[in-house]
């Protein structure tokens, strides 16, 4: 990817209007190309991590399915898709764990410095994003009342159950890896924005509102503290390089957040990751120093 500069299809934009229920990046093409191949008895996706994690379910991918397969049906109107939707929203609430009247999701095992259970703003950002279209679609109370638990998780900091930590102690960001060390991951705060925003639009709920905005806020002030220069980071804790993947991504989400929000500080930072990442010169440059990063890591 580095050397032929060439972007995977499902890290692409999809043309979304106001109110569509079309998910904003191109996840279907994803399920098209196989990525989703272990299931258990009730098709529900399985991950392989191997080694001592072996298979495990993962609240992020069972809601990426999700959201490929109504893309999908939204496309070929063949029920069978809207209904592994609907059966992947009925597995969040029926595995979202309720502690304090905070909805959350568990991940049940160890992942680097995380250990289980841990939960993580992008499965509760996906799972708003899956849920709110699932109770539009159904006016089933079930999904509203589910998503209005995940909500809260957003309105508490770390300390007190939820997901949400500071940049510089007062620019807030959902964590996607919910620990003691607050590695502020890019990409992972990004889709809790879009869950958000889902959550507000198709509930109109004025505190999914106001904590969207927030990030934004965030956003503004902090994108530069991911920028290299020549790429983008993943994380502000290790700095690490973002991949070329989680590059292409970032500047993915950044045009989808400006189409939402209109705001030219977005454009601009998705405008100069763009410009890198046309740059040869800038790719072999990242690609070596992600080499040197995966070699030398503690």
């Amino acid at each position: 990817m580095y050397i032929n500069r060439s972007k995977p299809k499902y890290w692409s934009k999809n043309i979304v209007d106001k109110f569509s229920l079309k998910y904003y990046l191109n996840i279907e093409s994803r399920v098209c190309e196989g990525h989703f191949n272990i299931f258990d008895d009730n098709g529900i996706p399985l991950s392989d991590y191997g080694g001592n994690i072996g298979i495990q379910y993962n609240p992020v991918n069972v809601c990426a399915y999700a959201l490929g397969n109504l893309n999908i049906y939204l496309k070929v109107k063949e029920k069978k898709y809207l209904n592994i939707f609907l059966r992947m929203a009925d597995w969040l609430i029926e595995n979202q764990v309720i502690v304090n009247d905070i909805g959350v999701w568990y991940y049940n095992f160890n992942w680097k410095y995380v250990k289980k259970p841990w939960i993580s703003s992008m499965a509760q950002g996906e799972a708003l994003s899956v849920l709110a279209r699932a109770f539009n679609i159904t006016n089933d109370s079930k999904y509203l009342y589910s998503a209005q638990k995940c909500l809260s998780s957003f309105k508490f900091d770390i300390k007190d159950g939820g997901i949400t930590g500071y940049i510089d102690s007062k620019y807030k960001i959902f964590e996607e890896y919910v620990s003691e060390v607050e590695t502020h991951v890019l990409n992972g705060f990004i889709y809790s924005l879009l869950g958000l925003f889902d959550y507000f639009k198709f509930t109109g709920d004025i505190d999914a509102k106001h904590l969207f905005e927030e990030g934004i806020y965030t956003l503004e002030n902090c994108l530069n503290k991911y920028d290299t220069g020549y790429w983008s980071k993943y994380d502000l804790y290790s700095n690490n390089l973002a991949s070329y993947m989680y590059h292409t991504l970032h500047i993915v989400q950044l045009n989808v957040l400006y189409d939402i929000t209109g705001n030219k500080i977005l454009e601009n930072y998705a405008d100069i990751w763009s410009k890198y990442q046309n740059s040869y010169i800038n790719c072999i440059r990242a690609l070596f120093l992600k080499v040197l990063q995966k070699l030398f890591k503690p």
